[in-house]
């Protein structure tokens, strides 16, 4: 394997408002994200399991959660593909819930965090996703429950 000289970049999404599945709007959502690769490359969505990190990469100080299969001449080539991963909604590590503060009372949701569905993950990652990838999109990578947002994102997303 050679040395991973690919761009790095850890950030955060933030979307307005984020209609939910049952009608309610979460305002400010913000997702985390992990980018890393060739930024004009394809890209490959990496959907983690709901109690894991946007961080799959990693860095030589802190390794992802799949650091051994993304990277420069790995099996997921960073010199030719695009590859982040989305932090999920409700989830922890910075996503917006139940952690989070609701602007519009400036106290934690707690247990007033709306009800969310995967469909609801979906939606908020190809939001968040529309200001930094391209249209050209390789297929999902999932572990666990990730593996029902591809499925889901198959049957709401519009194909471009």
């Amino acid at each position: 394997m050679s040395s991973d000289t690919t761009p790095y970049e850890l950030n955060t999404v933030t979307l307005p408002s984020l209609v939910l599945e049952n009608g309610e709007t979460l305002r400010h959502v913000k997702l985390p994200y992990e980018r890393t690769g060739n930024q004009s490359g394809p890209v490959i969505l990496v959907c983690h399991a709901l109690t894991g990190t946007h961080i799959v990469k990693g860095t030589s100080e802190d390794r992802g959660w799949w650091d051994g299969l993304i990277g420069a001449g790995s099996y997921i080539d960073t010199n030719r593909y695009n590859v982040i991963a989305f932090n999920v909604l409700g989830g922890c590590e910075g996503a917006t819930g139940p952690a989070s503060e609701n602007p519009g009372t400036g106290r934690r949701y707690g247990s007033r965090f709306p009800t969310i569905t995967i469909r609801d993950m979906v939606n908020a990652q190809y939001l968040a996703s529309g200001s930094l990838l391209s249209p050209t999109w390789k297929p999902l990578l999932e572990d666990h429950s990730g593996e029902c947002r591809p499925w889901n994102g198959a049957s709401c997303i519009p194909a471009s």
